[in-house]
């Protein structure tokens, strides 16, 4: 996806994505009014940052601008903008383990054709770097729910018809799994 960005553009991205408000606006009076909208995450970057980061996403169509009705300018995303968004959202994200295991496991199976072996690969370095152990070739297995995740992983990559994702009660010879999860 070419060269990555800060960590305060990353933010300013998502913010955009979430449709959190950034307007602009000509007059001193309604740029005060549009800053106080923005909320503590806003706040948290400095205006020059911001500036600088909406012009180089323009730039890069990531972005793109709105008139409104008011006389003021929207900042809206656009679909170049929100496949990025969706790359951040893919690299962070991870599982939250619930405080106590409900001694299920859950069993991720997929058979992706050779068609789609880049997908196939990025997916299977995915759910091990997120925690999953495979028990043998394309059969992967993790202790906590992670139905959500795996969904949304799939559907990046458009490998949903390859993939099966399995909720278990039973397990034998689970000794070295639950070892390895330190359960």
């Amino acid at each position: 996806m070419g060269k990555e960005y800060s960590p305060i553009k990353k933010k300013i991205l998502l913010l955009l994505s979430v449709g959190i408000e950034l307007s602009f606006n000509t007059s001193p009076l309604g740029h005060i009014k549009a800053w106080k909208r923005f909320g503590r995450e806003w706040k948290s970057i400095k205006e020059e940052e911001l500036r600088k980061a909406i012009r180089d996403f323009y730039r890069k169509n990531l972005i793109d601008f709105k008139k409104n009705n008011d006389g003021t300018q929207s900042v809206v995303i656009t679909k170049k903008g929100r496949k990025k968004v969706e790359k951040y959202k893919l690299d962070n994200l991870n599982i939250k383990k619930p405080l106590k295991w409900d001694k299920k496991w859950r069993l991720v199976v997929f058979d992706i054709p050779e068609t789609k072996r880049v997908a196939r690969d990025v997916f299977r370095k995915k759910i091990k770097s997120i925690g999953f152990l495979e028990m043998q070739k394309s059969v992967w297995i993790y202790p906590y729910d992670c139905e959500d995740l795996i969904d949304f992983i799939v559907n990046f990559y458009k490998i949903n018809q390859h993939v099966n994702y399995m909720v278990i009660d039973k397990l034998k010879n689970d000794k070295k799994i639950k070892a390895f999860f330190k359960l």
